[in-house]
């Protein structure tokens, strides 16, 4: 594979354009991850590592919302907030929306509907 990305230094990074070029001749916008490594090459962040470190694989508290391993944590929480029922958890928080939005998306939202109703 071949990453282009444009390093010019007034591009804030979410905008930058960052393209790989498939072994098959295929043209696409790179993923988060290879987004975030690239910048990482080029405009490397003190303290950041290429490789993500063990600690963030399963629990991730800093990386970007729209983020693979962000989106992959909040689904495994509100996976977990439905099989046991505590949709208490997020209620009054920021993430209440979102939880709503995944179940409601994933057709799960059954579970949220019966606690709303019997809390009434």
């Amino acid at each position: 594979k071949y990453v282009f990305t444009d390093i010019s230094y007034s591009i804030p990074h979410r905008e930058r354009f960052i393209v790989v070029r498939e072994p098959s001749g295929t043209l696409r916008k790179a993923f988060w991850e290879e987004r975030d490594r690239m910048i990482q090459v080029y405009f490397p962040k003190e303290g950041r590592k290429i490789l993500t470190p063990i600690i963030f694989q399963e629990e991730n508290l800093r990386f970007e919302p729209d983020s693979t391993e962000y989106i992959k944590v909040h689904h495994k929480t509100y996976e977990d907030i439905d099989k046991h029922g505590k949709y208490d958890l997020l209620r009054s928080t920021r993430y209440f929306g979102g939880m709503v939005w995944y179940f409601v998306n994933n057709k799960k939202i059954d579970g949220l509907l019966i606690d709303q109703i019997q809390r009434d």
